[in-house]
């Protein structure tokens, strides 16, 4: 394990290549869910979005996903831009 505490996704592919943004959330969902609780260090993940409505998009699979959930992971949605310490 490489100790981390925090990991970024972006949605590459979703733009230009066309890759399904719907599909891609499926997939962010079932590794953040399912196997990134089990990093002993991992405190934080962040979906790393392009624009607004990919934002609107996520936010409502999201909302509709939370009660699966394990009581580890506290959901936090924020439409606030860069994180800061991320992009020095």
């Amino acid at each position: 394990e490489l100790e981390l505490t925090q990991i970024a996704f972006p949605a590459v592919g979703t733009g230009v290549a066309k890759f399904p943004f719907d599909r891609f959330l499926e997939i962010f969902w079932k590794i953040t869910s399912q196997e990134l609780p089990r990093m002993q260090h991992l405190r934080e993940v962040y979906l790393c979005l392009y624009d607004s409505d990919s934002f609107a998009k996520a936010r409502e699979f999201a909302d509709a996903k939370a009660a699966e959930l394990s009581d580890k992971i506290d959901l936090q949605i924020s439409e606030s831009g860069f994180a800061v310490g991320l992009f020095p």
